[in-house]
Parts: C-alpha cells; sequence; structure tokens
C-alpha cells in the first residue's frame, strides 16, 4: 500500500490538485495522500537503513535552514508556510526510497511521469495551436525581433517552460528502463516513441538551458559506448544542430543574450555576502532583484546561505557517487563482461554456498576476493548471487540469516527482485545520465528545491539499495566523509560562479 499511495501522491503532485480533484482539491485531498504514504512506509523504515544515508541529513538539514532563513529575514510568520510548502517535494525522497525495491515498481513510477508530461504537452500544444494566451500550459513572450511567441510550460512546480524541460531532460535516460534487448517492437512503441514525443515538447518550451542539458546527458551516455571524445565531438554536433532548427525560439543563443542572468548571478553573490549563513529567506531572491539568477547554486545560496547550500549538497553530491558506484563494473569483472561480449568462453565459478564452505585464505586469493576491498579480503565471498541463469535450481526454502551467503561487501541480506545484476547497473547508469542532464540544466535554470531533484535522487537511492543488497556496491559514504564532499563542492561550485561574474565583468559588451 505505502507503493500505492506513493505513487497516487506523485502523480497528484504534478498533475497538480486542481486537475486531478477539480472543485475537491480546496478540502487538500493531497495531505490525506500523502499522510497514508507515510503511514504505509513506516514498516518499511528498519530495513532501509534510511538514518545511515547521507541524504537523509541533508533533507534534514534543509527542513531546518528553510523555515529558520525566513526568521532571520525578519518575517517570522512566514516560517510555517514556507516550510509546509518545502515538505511536499522532499518527502518524495523518502517515499520513494522506503517502497521501492523492484525494477517494476520503477517502471510504474516512469510510466505515470509519461503520462504527466504528455498531458501537459498535449494541453500546451493545443493552446499554442488555438492561440490560447490564457492556458496555465503557455507562456506568451517576445523574442530578439520583437515577436510574441509561446514556450508550452506544466502546472505546479513545473510552471516554467525551463523546469519543465529541466524534468523532461531527466526523465529521458528513465524511459529505457522499458528497454529489452532483441524485442524491437517494445522497445519502438514504449522507448522511442516517448522520446521523440518529448523531444517535441522540448523544442516548443524553447529553453536554451535544456539544449546544453541534453547536449551533456548525450555525452555522459555516448562516452561509454564510443569514448569520451568522439561523445564530446557529437554533443558539440547536437548542439549545433539543435539551435539550426530554432530550438531557442528566435532567441540568441550567446553570451550577449544572458547578460541579465550574469547581473542576477552578481547579485546573488552580493546577497551571500551581506547574508552569508541562512541567506536572505526561502523563495525570495526575486525581493532583491528584478528576476531570478537562473542558477541552483546561486538561487540557494543566496536564499538559505551556506548553510542551505551544504544541506543540499549533501543530498546531490552522495546521490551521484552512488549512481557511479552502482554502474560500475568490479575491478577485473569488466574484463571478463567483455570478453563475454566478444563470445569468448569463460570458466563458471562454483556459486558458495556459505560462509562455512570456503576458507578465508583461499577466497581471499580467488578474483572475486581480489575485487573487494583490502580490508574485505578475509571475508569469504559470494560473487554469483542471482546471474540470471536457469541452469541451478533454487532452493527449497529461504535459508536464515546464519547460513545466507556473504556478498561482494559482506551484506547478507536477501534479494527480491529476480533481474540479473547486470540489469541493476544498467539501471545505475540510467540514473548517471539522467543526473547528468537534469543538474547540468540546474545550472542555468532557477528552480532550486522542486519536486524532480528529491524524486531523481529517491530513484538512485533506492537502486543503490537493490545493488547493495547484491553486493555489487560499498557501503554508503559515512556522514563525515559525505559533508567533506558536499563542502568541497559547495566551495567549488561558488569559486567558478564567481570567476565567470568576474571575467565577464572584464570583457566589452
Amino acid at each position: 500500500m505505502g507503493l500505492l499511495f506513493t505513487l497516487l501522491y506523485i502523480f497528484t503532485a504534478f498533475m497538480a490538485p486542481e486537475t486531478v480533484f477539480g472543485s475537491l482539491a480546496q478540502f487538500h485531498i493531497e495531505i490525506i495522500i500523502a499522510m497514508l504514504a507515510l503511514l504505509f512506509s513506516v514498516p518499511s523504515m528498519p530495513e532501509s537503513d534510511l538514518l545511515r544515508l547521507p541524504q537523509t541529513y541533508g533533507l534534514f538539514g534543509l527542513f531546518f535552514v528553510v523555515p529558520v532563513s525566513i526568521i532571520f529575514s525578519g518575517w517570522f510568520g512566514g516560517a510555517p508556510p514556507a516550510l509546509l510548502a518545502f515538505i511536499p517535494a522532499a518527502t518524495a525522497f523518502f517515499f520513494i526510497v522506503l517502497n521501492f525495491k523492484k525494477k517494476f515498481h520503477f517502471q510504474l513510477l516512469v510510466g505515470i511521469l509519461l503520462f504527466c508530461t504528455f498531458f501537459d504537452i498535449a494541453q500546451g500544444l493545443i493552446a499554442v495551436h488555438s492561440g490560447n494566451s490564457i492556458s496555465p500550459y503557455v507562456l506568451s513572450m517576445q523574442n530578439d525581433a520583437g515577436e510574441y511567441f509561446f514556450r508550452i510550460r506544466g502546472v505546479a512546480f513545473l510552471n516554467d517552460p525551463n523546469d519543465f524541460s529541466q524534468f523532461m531532460v531527466g526523465l529521458i535516460p528513465c524511459v529505457f528502463i522499458f528497454w529489452a534487448k532483441g524485442k524491437a517492437f517494445r522497445n519502438f512503441f514504449l522507448v522511442i516513441v516517448p522520446i521523440c514525443g518529448m523531444m517535441v515538447g522540448m523544442f516548443f518550451t524553447h529553453s536554451r538551458g535544456a539544449m546544453v542539458a541534453i547536449m551533456a546527458a548525450g555525452m555522459v551516455a555516448g562516452r561509454r559506448k564510443i569514448g569520451l571524445v568522439p561523445a564530446v565531438a557529437l554533443g558539440a554536433v547536437l548542439f549545433v544542430g539543435l539551435s539550426a532548427v530554432g530550438w531557442a525560439g528566435g532567441r540568441s543563443v550567446s553570451a550577449e543574450s544572458g547578460e541579465d542572468r550574469m547581473e542576477a548571478w552578481s547579485e546573488g553573490l552580493l546577497l551571500v555576502r551581506t547574508h552569508p549563513i541562512f541567506g536572505v529567506g526561502y523563495s525570495r531572491f526575486t525581493e532583491y532583484h528584478e528576476v531570478t539568477a537562473h542558477n541552483t547554486v546561486v538561487v540557494c545560496a543566496a536564499e538559505l546561505g551556506i548553510v542551505g547550500l551544504l544541506s543540499l549538497m549533501l543530498l546531490i553530491v552522495p546521490t551521484v557517487r552512488d549512481a557511479l558506484a552502482g554502474s560500475k563494473y568490479p575491478v577485473g569483472e569488466k574484463g571478463k563482461k567483455r570478453k563475454q561480449e566478444k563470445g569468448y568462453p569463460l570458466a563458471r565459478e562454483p556459486m558458495l554456498a556459505s560462509s562455512a564452505d570456503t576458507p578465508a585464505s583461499a577466497m581471499a586469493l580467488s578474483p572475486a576476493g581480489l575485487w573487494a576491498p583490502k580490508r574485505e579480503r578475509s571475508m569469504p565471498l559470494q560473487r554469483n548471487i542471482n546471474r540470471g541463469t536457469t541452469d541451478s535450481a533454487p532452493p527449497a526454502s529461504e535459508p536464515s540469516d546464519s547460513a545466507r551467503p556473504v556478498n561482494l561487501y559482506g551484506s547478507r541480506e536477501s534479494i527480491e527482485d529476480p533481474v540479473p545484476n547486470d540489469e541493476v547497473r544498467r539501471l545505475c547508469r540510467l540514473m548517471v545520465i539522467a543526473l547528468a542532464g537534469f543538474l547540468t540544466a540546474g545550472w542555468f535554470l532557477s528552480r532550486a528545491y522542486s519536486m524532480p531533484i528529491f524524486l531523481f535522487s529517491g530513484m538512485t537511492v533506492a537502486l543503490y539499495g537493490m545493488a547493495r543488497k547484491r553486493g555489487l556496491v560499498p557501503p554508503p559514504l559515512s556522514l563525515g566523509a559525505a559533508m567533506k564532499a558536499s563542502a568541497i563542492t559547495s566551495f567549488v561550485l561558488l569559486a567558478i560562479v564567481y570567476v565567470i561574474v568576474r571575467v565577464d565583468h572584464f570583457l566589452p559588451h
């Protein structure tokens, strides 16, 4: 039931309660759904290791700093509304981590997100075709020639064309969760068609930031198949091609066209200097500057201060690390995987029934033992958990915890989803691409704390949990290591913004 109410909660958030429930939305049915999702998710908490995840403490930090930032701005009465506005987006992370345990769960989520996305695209295209400028699904604005044109958008937290396109950039790699090797008909209708539809939708958002994000996602996706240099070249060609077909809607894509953003970035850095700890207040950037900063880092640091930026990075940095860890093969296994793909025969390694079957010294010298971290080589390890083979019969009964085999990183947890290990790694690679595109877009867009970032983070952490139960990944980062990495990342990102602003200041305009 926790899964069901989580999916209903996310569906309602993306469609907007007014769209789903009509006049009944005044009774805040979405809050009832959220409470039910929480109630049925609590039983999964003990086995989730939620309190061991650094991302959890990053979210706790945001829960703290959002109201405090309003209080320190001098508006005590605004703290509760600010927290209530933030909580619905962030709780999506917890609901997903607690309830998503199988590939099918992720497929259900992606299917719901696709439905919401195409509903918004269809409504936007209908408004564009009919010239309905008052539709909530379009935004009318002028291009460089002074001509008015429409940009389609979603509703709720996707009511900006840039935010809508940023979400679609992150969703496109997730659609490949439906991909099945050798099934052309299925792949065409469940993967190719939806992606083409979203590309059409992104074109009509006319988001310039999305162009860069698509290029980044394409380079990350192509790097593993064709190499880094060809992937970069392909990304550049893709960017030029999108510009040539009028993706920006008649607006130029140049440094000069981004002068308003450079000015907003400069103002954001000034706000960080004058309000360094807790910022100027949650969602109050535009009270100090006429336009928002169009940069997640600048907006977060200016509104929530250094404490808020560190908290956000404590969510993002470990999540990116988890996606990368889940997508990689252990040292040694990668070479064997490539040999398998080329048709070389490989000797099968026996399954290890339990820790008592093999001496630790012999196991430490085996390939599986050598792949493990040095401090764990003395542990008996099992390499072939759930390879997806059918030539061995399943056990008659579930072994007890004491008899269950120890996997690559010493875990004795049971596996709930029968998909092969390689499929879990593939899903983690999809999240690497999704995060690459989404976070790249965030460098040029401003919605720093909307639901998509918590949604994609939750999906990544849930997949990492699946990989961890199989012994494919190391344990999560310790809180201390994650805080250190987040602090360094925050400093580097702010330094990059500062350098860009200073260089732009000295360039002729």
